[in-house]
C-alpha cells in the first residue's frame, strides 16, 4: 500500500506533463474547419483575393479530407462567379477537374464538380486558355522585335550587335519554351475534357 502511494505523485506528474505537451503541440496550428469558415465568409463577402489566400493552402494541405475538398469546390465556384471581376474560367475548369480526380471525394460533391467543369467549358474555358497562351507568346514575340538604334563607333556597334544577337538567341529559346508550354496546356485541356466526357458517359 505504501509503495502504491509513493507512485501516485509520479503518475500524476507524468500525466500533467504529457497533457501539457499535447496542448503545446497544437499551438500555432490553424484549425482546418475554422480556416474553411474564414474562407467561405470572405467568399460570401465577395472578398475574392482573401478567399483565395485562405482556401488555396487549405485545399493543398488537406485535399484528401472533406474540409480540403470543400475548399477546392469553393475555389472552383469562385473562378466561375460572374461577380468576380478577376474570374478565370480555365482555372475553374482545372479546379473542378481536380476534385473529380480525388478518389476520396464525397459522392455528393461529384455532380456539383461535374456541373462546374462543364459550365466552365461551355462559357469558354478552353478558348480562354488558348487566348492566355497566345498573349504570352505575343508578348515574347514583341520583345524579340524591339528596334534599337544609336550612333556609335564601329567597334562599339559590333559589340552591341553581338550582345543583341546573344539576347535574341535567348529570347528565341524563351519563345520556344513558351510555345511548348502552350501546346502542353492545350493538350492537357483536351485530354481533361475527354476524360470528363468519358466519366459522364459511364455514369
Amino acid at each position: 500500500m505504501g509503495w502504491a502511494m509513493k507512485r501516485a505523485p509520479l503518475i500524476l506528474g507524468l500525466t500533467v506533463l504529457l497533457t501539457s505537451c499535447a496542448v503545446l503541440s497544437g499551438v500555432g496550428e490553424p484549425d482546418a474547419e475554422a480556416e474553411l469558415d474564414r474562407g467561405l465568409t470572405a467568399l460570401r463577402a465577395r472578398e475574392y483575393n482573401d478567399a483565395r489566400r485562405i482556401l488555396e493552402p487549405l485545399y493543398q494541405s488537406s485535399w484528401r479530407e472533406p474540409v480540403g475538398q470543400e475548399a477546392l469546390l469553393a475555389l472552383a465556384s469562385m473562378e466561375l462567379d460572374p461577380r468576380n471581376p478577376e474570374r478565370r474560367l480555365w482555372a475553374g475548369a482545372d479546379l473542378a477537374g481536380r476534385l473529380l480526380g480525388i478518389p476520396q471525394a464525397s459522392p455528393a460533391d461529384i455532380p456539383v464538380a461535374e456541373t462546374l467543369y462543364l459550365l466552365a467549358i461551355e462559357l469558354g474555358a478552353v478558348e480562354e486558355r488558348i487566348a492566355r497562351a497566345d498573349s504570352v507568346t505575343q508578348a515574347a514575340e514583341d520583345r524579340s522585335r524591339r528596334p534599337t538604334a544609336s550612333v556609335m563607333s564601329v567597334p562599339a556597334r559590333m559589340a552591341r550587335l553581338q550582345a543583341e544577337r546573344d539576347g535574341l538567341n535567348r529570347r528565341n529559346e524563351q519563345l520556344q519554351a513558351t510555345l511548348k508550354t502552350r501546346d502542353k496546356e492545350l493538350a492537357d485541356a483536351k485530354q481533361e475534357l475527354e476524360r470528363i466526357k468519358k466519366t459522364l458517359k459511364i455514369q
